[in-house]
């Protein structure tokens, strides 16, 4: 946690939407694996923001797309706060997002999570 929070902190002060929205996305996963849902929703829900707004757009020399990342983890706290309905359709969104953008790493992650929640 520490480190995603340092990440998060550093991103603010270089003041860059895109910075800010892959530290959204750090702090997302820690929070979800941590099992602290609520606030891994509430991290995750600030990088689509972003990313919604035109802020957070990825570039070419990055990994992935976090705001595919950051779907998928809203989607699975909301599984497991028991917002069903809503959690495939984030995932749905993921997946379509990767897709538009042409960004198979992005889709292999939302696939990958898809896969995971349709066996629990």
């Amino acid at each position: 946690m520490q480190v995603a929070e340092r990440v998060y902190s550093l991103a603010q002060k270089q003041d860059d939407p895109r910075l800010v929205t892959w530290a959204y996305n750090a702090l997302a996963a820690t929070r979800y694996f941590l099992g602290d849902f609520e606030s891994a929703q509430k991290h995750a829900m600030h990088a689509v923001q972003i990313w919604r707004s035109g802020g957070g757009q990825a570039n070419f020399e990055d990994v992935d797309t976090p705001v595919v990342g950051s779907l998928c983890y809203k989607a699975l706290a909301e599984w497991h706060l028991g917002v069903m309905a809503s959690c495939k359709a984030k995932l749905d969104e993921a997946i379509s997002l990767a897709k538009g953008l042409n960004d198979t790493h992005a889709l292999a992650v939302a696939l990958g999570w898809a896969a995971a929640l349709a066996m629990c």
